[in-house]
């Protein structure tokens, strides 16, 4: 091992006072250590310390307050899991706030003679340090992570406070990801000790286990904590103090109860309230409440604890911060209500992710999220006015290598002072607008203590006492780190335009002709908010929301080709100048209609096109302009490559394909006995009633569930949204399905697994008729006893999914997260429908007359037009007009010609008259067939 140069300094210091040793005194020749001696479970009066020998009997540790050491104790070792032997050894008795010198053996291992500093036992008044660093795994640099320490904390902390590293850095937290695989020994002994020997040596390592520790053995064999836990959770969580910061470490990883660790932080919240040494509450643990770089990796778990931990912080007047990883990048956060930062401490050597690389969210909270490696660094003042600064040192990426950049910098002060009271400049009292795109202005913003403006607060609502229950607010901050809409994935870009926080648009509109209130509030950068201005009312004239809204909404997609405008004005007038085209310039070309009606129908719009349109108000000779609305017309359905399948297959048998009605996907029964798990039959209007009066054929499916068993599906669509190759990340499942009144479990609509061998990801709960995805949601929200329509919608790229019943959607996308994504072509893997292997508690008996598979997030438009179950199939060609009739006119002749040649070699529906995917000489074939000149 190398000795740092502080040290060697020391050695000539002491060579006077100590007697002269051999070089090899500490070595002995071919005495090595397969883990050199590291520290944890740091108090005023002790110190841990472990080690891992191949052999050795004995766990030996000499130490004192100088390099001649004096006192001796001695531990024991344990072994297992592939490991050696490791040694774990208690220093006892010591001194708060003293440097200590010590030396490890077990025969005939010796370490170099080392250093740490204790804890002080209360609070000094002067400032201390930590670092936060975590997912340290193996990536795409294999040295990273000693790069981290020996070149980002060690250099780091040599320049900026210089001395020796422990007497700067009280300890270094890791909140999960040590090691790729914790069941690894190599991977612990190489990746995570072995390169961060020159810190772990001086500095305490303060642990949380990742999902890559996966509970393993080893990880607990490495570890010493405080025993602080109750049974059950030891070693899993537990806490300590710090000065004047409670350290709260928890394990997300779903090895031990979560709702009893929520239990147990209660109270360790409740017992820092009430401490009046206890100024700043920090926590650790590896999955994250919201991750913008990868939001598949949040956790629920996670979710509860800041919820917890924001509580704590308003109630107690105390602020607080939570520290995570899984997510490869470092980003930084804030609560609007509350003083809590959420802080991604990522990554000391896991392979960066990237912008675009997984589905990504751009939340309110983070302020930062940068595609880095890297570590956090702590300051806390503990004089009587408290504070602390966090910074973020770069290591830069794979692409711009950083040294020790401060990329990201934040100080909360307890004796901060709040900005003040704004009042409301526009709109005015009385005040007539448009409730669209509204425009607020508060005051000139000012802060008594110099910090500058950081974010602010405007809220809406309907009388001057009702902001409890706002109609619509902005949060707005001044700067937003966030992905570049190029595509590019290495760097991050501030998106905000208007830094200025003393005025901001809506985004969301208001409900028009009607008084509204209005009232807003400024934060600085020390997350200090301002008390609230006065209200002030105005009017919303027309507008695109409530019940003045146009139809279509402003800005739906999915309109069908054939649609009515509808607006609804304030105020009557003469006439309305109606405009329509697709250009957002709309001028006198587009004006389309002058009439007195307030609805007009429209016809032969153009697929996947967007329409802009604005009705003016004519009244007295004068003309009042009106706002541009816009929508988009549906692309048409079902897509090329949509699947449906309608069960009136006249053979069929275990292993036997289904027919499809549409496309080129496969669904087939596996593992299923015909007669017993599964049936193909039609209803008979008793026990499985008729569609709509209509005999329909179906599919059932009792009770089947395990590996290998349902209905497995091969996917014949291309990837989508950002998935890699044969990953579909936009999607839409349809079902018409019948559940009896008796069912009362779970019943899985579809699972991703290749092989069905874990739980499914989407469920009907039959007991209350509400849905499991991620969490139970809703209730009463589909019939039992009846046929009924679903729709599942998944934009897994977004982290959304939205559910439909019978055409009317009954959980938004803002409810819902995307369970997973799909296998699609060349994937050459399944998915599979109606059975998960999760249990007898995942099914139920379950009636399917028609599935669906659209490789599309389909518009609420084109959703709601496909309605209620139909005994015919899903998505049904009702058009009864000529082939070939591409006007629409009721005649095939030259100008269809013309529309067919120009679409020539493309894979145009409209043009692919024969169905065969691409337009060419066979659709002039069917369109010549039907000439009529």
């Amino acid at each position: 091992m190398r000795m740092q140069p502080s040290t060697l300094l020391a050695v000539a210091v002491l060579a006077t006072a100590v007697p002269a040793m051999p070089a090899d005194a500490f070595h002995p020749p071919g005495a090595t250590a397969t883990v050199e001696p590291f520290l944890t479970n740091p108090t005023p009066r002790s110190m841990h310390i472990a080690w891992e020998t191949v052999a050795g009997s004995n766990s030996r540790v000499e130490y004192g307050t100088t390099m001649s050491l004096g006192s001796v104790t001695t531990g024991s070792w344990i072994t297992g899991a592939g490991a050696g032997r490791i040694h774990h050894v208690d220093l006892t008795g010591l001194n708060p706030d003293t440097r200590y010198f010590y030396k490890c053996s077990s025969d005939p291992y010796e370490s170099w003679i080392s250093s740490f500093r204790t804890p002080p036992a209360s609070s000094t008044g002067e400032p201390f340090t930590f670092t936060v660093y975590s997912d340290c795994q193996y990536g795409s640099n294999g040295t990273k992570h000693e790069e981290v320490v020996k070149d980002g904390i060690l250099d780091f902390y040599a320049q900026e406070y210089g001395g020796e590293i422990e007497d700067a850095l009280a300890f270094a937290m890791v909140p999960g990801d040590l090691v790729s695989t914790g069941s690894n020994h190599t991977h612990w002994t190489d990746h995570f000790f072995g390169q961060s020997v020159d810190l772990y040596k001086h500095v305490p390592l303060v642990p949380a286990p990742g999902n890559h520790e996966a509970n393993a053995d080893l990880y607990f064999m490495y570890m010493d904590v405080p025993h602080n836990a109750p049974p059950g959770l030891d070693e899993h969580c537990y806490w300590f103090d710090h000065q004047n910061v409670r350290i709260i470490s928890m394990d997300s990883n779903g090895y031990v109860s979560g709702a009893d660790q929520h239990t147990w932080l209660d109270g360790v919240l409740a017992d820092a309230c009430a401490d009046d040494e206890i100024d700043f509450v920090f926590a650790q643990f590896h999955h994250p409440h919201k991750s913008e770089s990868w939001t598949p990796g949040e956790s629920g778990f996670s979710s509860n604890v800041v919820a917890r931990l924001e509580q704590f912080s308003t109630d107690c007047g105390k602020p607080s911060i939570h520290f995570f990883g899984h997510t490869h990048s470092y980003s930084r956060g804030q609560s609007r209500d509350h003083d809590h930062l959420m802080v991604n401490v990522a990554t000391g050597m896991g392979s960066i992710d990237y912008w675009w690389d997984y589905p990504n969210e751009d939340y309110d909270e983070f302020q930062i999220t940068l595609q880095e490696w890297g570590f956090v660094q702590l300051e806390v003042g503990t004089s009587d006015d408290p504070w602390f600064r966090l910074r973020r040192i770069s290591r830069g990426n794979d692409y711009v290598p950083l040294d020790n950049v401060v990329t990201d910098e934040i100080m909360i002060r307890s004796d901060n002072l709040p900005p003040a009271t704004p009042r409301n400049a526009s709109p005015g009292t009385g005040d007539t607008v448009n409730g669209t795109a509204v425009v607020f202005r508060g005051s000139r913003y000012l802060e008594p203590q110099g910090d500058a403006g950081l974010e602010s607060h405007w809220q809406v609502a309907l009388s001057p006492d009702g902001f409890d229950d706002p109609i619509a607010e902005e949060w707005k901050r001044r700067e937003n780190w966030y992905r570049p809409a190029n595509g590019d994935g290495w760097y991050s870009v501030d998106t905000v335009t208007d830094p200025d926080i003393t005025r901001v648009t809506f985004e969301e509109s208001l409900p028009g002709c009607r008084a509204v209130y209005w009232r807003v509030r400024y934060r600085d950068e020390a997350l200090g908010w301002s008390d609230w201005s006065t209200p002030t009312w105005f009017f919303v004239g027309e507008s695109d929301a409530g019940d003045t809204s146009p139809e279509p909404a402003n800005g739906e997609d999915g309109v069908q080709p054939e649609t009515t405008l509808r607006w609804h004005p304030c105020f009557p007038a003469d006439a309305f100048d109606v405009y329509l085209g697709t250009d957002p310039d709309l001028d006198r070309d587009d004006l389309i209609v002058t009439q007195a009606e307030t609805e007009l129908a429209i016809s032969g719009l153009e697929p996947d096109t967007v329409y802009h349109w604005r009705v003016d108000r004519v009244d007295g000779g004068g003309t009042e302009q009106g706002p541009v609305w816009s929508f988009e017309t549906s692309p048409g359905y079902p897509s090329l490559d949509t699947a449906e399948w309608r069960f009136q297959d006249e053979t069929f048998g275990d292993d036997v394909e289904l027919a499809a009605t549409l496309g080129g996907s496969s669904l087939t029964p596996r593992g299923m006995s015909l007669g017993v798990d599964w049936m193909i039959g039609s209803t008979d209007g008793i026990g499985v009633p008729h569609i709509d009066g209509e005999v329909a054929s179906y599919i059932m499916l009792d009770n089947v569930f395990g590996a290998g068993r349902g209905l497995q599906m091969y996917c014949d669509a291309p990837a989508n949204g950002g998935g890699g190759t044969g990953d579909v990340h936009h999607f839409t499942f349809i079902w018409d399905l019948f559940i009896e009144d008796d069912q009362n479990q779970l019943q899985c609509l579809w699972q991703g697994n290749h092989t069905n061998s874990n739980d499914g990801e989407f469920f009907l709960n039959c007991s209350n008729g509400g849905f499991y995805n991620d969490a139970y949601v809703g209730s009463g929200l589909w019939p039992k006893g009846e046929w009924f329509r679903i729709a599942h919608r998944v934009d897994y790229q977004s982290n959304t999914s939205a559910v439909f019943i019978n055409g009317e959607k009954v959980l938004s996308d803002d409810e819902l997260v995307a369970p997973d994504w799909v296998w699609g072509r060349d994937s050459g893997n399944s998915i599979w429908l109606l059975t998960d292997d999760g249990g007898i508690t995942d099914v139920e008996r379950v009636f399917c007359a028609n599935a669906a598979f659209v490789d599309d997030i389909m518009p609420d438009g084109d959703i709601a037009a496909l309605g209620s179950p139909d005994a015919r199939g899903i998505f049904i060609d009702d058009d009864s007009s000529i082939p070939g009739d591409l006007t629409g006119d009721g005649q095939v002749d030259g100008a269809d010609l013309g529309i067919l040649l120009g679409l020539f070699g493309t894979a145009n529906r409209a043009g692919d008259l024969n169905d065969d995917g691409t337009v060419d000489g066979g659709d002039l074939g069917v369109l010549l067939a039907y000439w009529t000149g």
